[in-house]
């Protein structure tokens, strides 16, 4: 029964990077092939790559399917679980002083992306999920200051400006 975390990740990071691929404010900051939405964590983007750091952190069964703990489409049997993403822009801080301004326009720009699609399917969906009747489900998951410097501190890496989502794989009607 495969759980299809790949699939997910992987229709995530490519759904962020298109969007924000074609953000002409984003394309006038970036040369193109500068600019990437990663699943790497921040600390292993950092000084290699500019862009979007999509990073699974955690995993847990969902609770809002305890009755229920599969999900059947097409051919796809899924246990069902929710899957936390942390959401991360990584960019080089020059002596500009426009680093915090491009991280903050780089994060609105992926919360208003996710927003405005809180349901990925169809065409846009990757891997193991392409041709199924199962769609994506996006909702930002709120958490305390205590609760994301547990996660920095876990990377050792300094606190940066982030937004965590949580991301399950639901039904979608044909229709």
């Amino acid at each position: 029964m495969p759980i299809l975390l790949n699939a997910t990740t992987k229709t995530l990071v490519d759904f962020l990077g298109e969007q924000l691929a074609n953000d002409p404010e984003i394309g006038a900051k970036f040369q193109s092939g500068e600019f990437v939405a990663s699943p790497e964590t921040p600390q292993a983007m950092r000084g290699r790559q500019q862009g979007i750091s999509v990073w699974l952190y955690r995993v847990n069964p969902s609770t809002q399917t305890r009755r229920s703990p599969t999900l059947v489409t097409g051919n796809i049997a899924s246990t069902m679980l929710a899957l936390y993403y942390l959401v991360t822009p990584i960019i080089d801080h020059d002596d500009s002083g426009n680093g915090p301004i491009l991280e903050q326009y780089l994060l609105s720009s992926v919360m208003q992306a996710l927003h405005g699609n809180q349901v990925i399917s169809g065409e846009q969906l990757r891997g193991e999920l392409s041709g199924k009747s199962a769609g994506v489900s996006i909702r930002q998951e709120p958490l305390t200051l205590d609760e994301l410097s547990r996660v920095w501190h876990n990377l050792d890496t300094p606190f940066t400006l982030s937004a965590s989502y949580e991301v399950r794989l639901v039904p979608v009607s044909n229709s």
